[in-house]
C-alpha cells in the first residue's frame, strides 16, 4: 500500500508542486494583508495537502474549488493577473496533468479547437474594437479554455462515478463556507435587492449561486434515473438544491428547471399508468416538496418580478432587455467575423449600468466577439460534444440528460453560463465524466 502511495505522488508531484507554490503566493500576499485570512488561508492548505496525497482526490478538489468565488474572499493583482485569471490559469496546469496520467478522449476537443479558431479569427479577419489592446483576445481565450479543456479528459469510471456524485454537494459547500465567511464578517450569507427581496448567495453572488443549485438539481434528478441505489440520498440532494435555488431568488434558472420537472413527473405517472403504484409515494413527496418550497418563497420571487423597474410587458428583467438592445446595436459593422474575443468586455462605454459588462445573454456575447462564424463554432462545437456524449447513453435517460441540455441552452439565452466558474467548470466536469464511462452498459 505504500509502494502504490508512493508511486502516487511520485506520478503527481508536479501538479502537487504547482498547486503548493500558488498556494504559498497567496500565503505571502495575506500575511500582509490581515492575519485573520493568513491563518484561515494556513488551515485551508493544510487540508489541502492531506486532501492532495491521493491522486485519486485532486480532481474532485478542483471540482469542490468551483463552489467558491476565490475572488470574494480576496481580491489582488500579481504581474498584472487578477485573482480570477490566477486560478484559470492554475486549472489548465491542473487538467494538462490530468490528460497525461487519465487519458484524453480527442472527440471531445472541438470546443477547444473552436475556441483556438475564435483566437485566430480575432487577430486576422475580426474588425478589432477600439477599446481592445492586443492582448485582450489572448487572455478571454485563456479564461474560456481552461474550462472547455476539462471535456477532453477521459476519467476511469470510479472517478467519473465520484465526480458526478459531488456536483450536488456544491451549492451546499458553497452555504457552509458562506455561513462561516458571514461569521467573520468577509461576506453575507444574505443579501437584500433595492426591490426588498432577500437572496441567499453562499460563498458566491446570488446568481452564481444559482448556477450551482441548477446543475446540482438536473444531476440530482438525471441520477435518481441511472442509479436506483442512491434513490433517497439523491432525492434529499435534489430538495435541498431546489430549496437553495429558490432561495437565491434568481428566476432564469428556476424557469428552466421546469423542462426537467416536466420529464420527471410525466417519467412518473408513466410508470403508474404501467401499475407500478409503489412509484405514488415518491412522486407524491417529490410534488409536496415543490409546492412547499415555492410557496415560502413566492412572495420573494413576486418582489424580484414585480416592483418600479418593470419593462413595457410589466416584468423587472434586471436591465437584460436594455443590456441586449445596446450590445446588438454596437455589433452592427461587424456581424460576420465580429470585433474580437474579448471584445464584449469593453464595449460598455458607461452607457449601461456598470454590472452589464458582459450582455448576460452567450449567444449575443460570442455574435458580438466573433460574429455569426464565432457563433456557429462554438455552439456548433459544443453541441456536437453534447450529442455525441448523449446517444451513448442508457435509452432510459435520454430524455432526461437531453432536457438537461435543452435546459441549459435556454439558460444561456439570459446569462453566463459559458464563462462564468460557477457554472462551466462542473458543467464541464459532468460532461467529461458521463462521456468517460465507456459504454451504455459501464452506466
Amino acid at each position: 500500500m505504500a509502494g502504490i502511495q508512493k508511486q502516487n505522488f511520485q506520478q503527481h508531484k508536479y501538479l502537487f508542486y504547482i498547486i503548493i507554490i500558488f498556494l504559498s503566493i497567496i500565503l505571502g500576499f495575506l500575511v500582509s494583508l490581515s492575519p485573520v485570512f493568513t491563518l484561515i488561508f494556513f488551515n485551508v492548505i493544510i487540508f489541502l495537502i492531506w486532501m492532495l496525497k491521493k491522486n485519486n482526490r485532486i480532481p474532485i478538489v478542483l471540482l469542490i474549488s468551483s463552489s467558491i468565488s476565490i475572488n470574494i474572499i480576496f481580491s489582488f493583482n500579481l504581474l498584472g493577473f487578477d485573482t480570477l485569471t490566477l486560478y484559470k490559469l492554475l486549472v489548465i496546469f491542473i487538467v494538462l496533468i490530468f490528460l497525461k496520467y487519465y487519458g484524453a478522449n480527442i472527440k471531445n476537443g472541438l470546443p477547444v479547437l473552436a475556441l483556438f479558431l475564435l483566437l485566430m479569427l480575432s487577430y486576422t479577419l475580426s474588425d478589432l474594437h477600439p477599446r481592445l489592446n492586443t492582448l485582450d483576445p489572448f487572455i478571454s481565450f485563456v479564461g474560456l479554455v481552461s474550462s472547455f479543456l476539462i471535456l477532453i479528459v477521459k476519467w476511469d469510471e470510479k472517478m467519473s462515478n465520484r465526480i458526478i456524485i459531488t456536483i450536488p454537494f456544491l451549492p451546499l459547500i458553497s452555504v457552509f463556507v458562506g455561513a462561516g465567511l458571514d461569521i467573520l464578517g468577509v461576506h453575507p450569507l444574505i443579501t437584500e435587492e433595492y426591490s426588498g427581496g432577500k437572496r441567499l448567495q453562499g460563498a458566491n453572488i446570488g446568481p452564481h449561486l444559482a448556477m450551482l443549485a441548477f446543475l446540482g438539481f438536473c444531476v440530482s434528478l438525471i441520477e435518481i434515473k441511472r442509479r436506483a441505489n442512491k434513490k433517497l440520498l439523491l432525492f434529499i440532494l435534489s430538495a435541498s438544491n431546489f430549496l437553495i435555488l429558490l432561495s437565491t431568488g434568481t428566476r432564469g434558472p428556476l424557469i428552466c428547471c421546469v423542462v426537467l420537472i416536466i420529464v420527471y413527473l410525466a417519467d412518473n405517472i408513466k410508470e403508474i399508468v404501467k401499475g407500478r403504484i409503489f412509484v405514488i409515494v415518491p412522486l407524491s413527496l417529490f410534488l409536496i416538496t415543490i409546492t412547499t418550497f415555492l410557496i415560502t418563497q413566492w412572495q420573494n420571487i413576486i418582489l424580484r418580478s414585480f416592483n418600479s423597474n418593470t419593462t413595457d410587458i410589466g416584468i423587472n428583467l434586471s436591465g437584460r432587455d436594455i443590456a441586449w438592445r445596446y450590445f446588438i446595436s454596437q455589433a452592427k459593422g461587424a456581424e460576420i467575423f465580429g470585433q474580437g474575443l474579448g471584445a464584449v468586455l469593453v464595449a460598455n462605454d458607461g452607457s449601461l449600468y456598470k454590472g452589464f459588462t458582459v450582455p448576460h445573454n452567450e449567444y449575443i456575447r460570442f455574435f458580438f466577439d466573433n460574429g455569426i462564424i464565432g457563433l456557429i463554432l462554438i455552439f456548433g462545437s459544443l453541441l456536437f460534444v453534447l450529442i455525441n456524449t448523449g446517444i451513448r447513453l442508457q435509452k432510459k435517460i435520454h430524455i432526461y440528460y437531453f432536457s438537461f441540455i435543452l435546459s441549459f441552452l435556454i439558460y444561456s439565452f439570459v446569462d453566463n453560463t459559458l464563462s462564468t466558474i460557477q457554472f462551466i467548470v462542473p458543467f464541464c466536469f459532468y460532461i467529461s465524466a458521463l462521456s468517460s464511462l465507456n459504454t451504455k452498459t459501464s452506466l
